[in-house]
């Protein structure tokens, strides 16, 4: 269930240019005529299954196919969670820091004392 749904949010952000939610729930209005609440299209991109009266008009918005959508690909979990964890900082709107040692290991550099390498 969990892949489904990366894949529903995965589908908006890779339409050019990107939609917002806003304009999804705009979008489904006009070709459905059901207004989809902002909270409840929120959870169809974090935990809920999108229903399938509104699955087939997402895919025409967002040129995904629904074969895309609904089949499950076992290569495309590690790229979900990658997909997850950046949108996760930019909507925290910072992104993680790393401090590459010329050892190759990752340390923050010390506050107050010299560096000993």
């Amino acid at each position: 269930m969990r892949a489904y749904i990366n894949r529903i949010r995965r589908a908006r952000l890779e339409t050019r240019p990107v939609k917002e939610q806003a304009d999804i729930i705009r979008l489904l209005k006009g070709l459905t005529g059901i207004t989809v609440p902002p909270d409840t299209y929120a959870r169809y991109e974090r935990r809920n299954a999108m229903p399938l009266e509104l699955l087939l008009p997402f895919c025409r918005i967002t040129g995904a196919h629904i074969e895309d959508i609904l089949n499950y690909d076992p290569a495309s979990v590690a790229a979900d969670k990658d997909l997850h964890l950046d949108e996760e900082r930019m909507l925290r709107g910072r992104k993680r820091r790393t401090f590459k040692k010329a050892d190759g290991s990752s340390r923050p550099p010390s506050i107050g004392r010299a560096a000993t390498d």
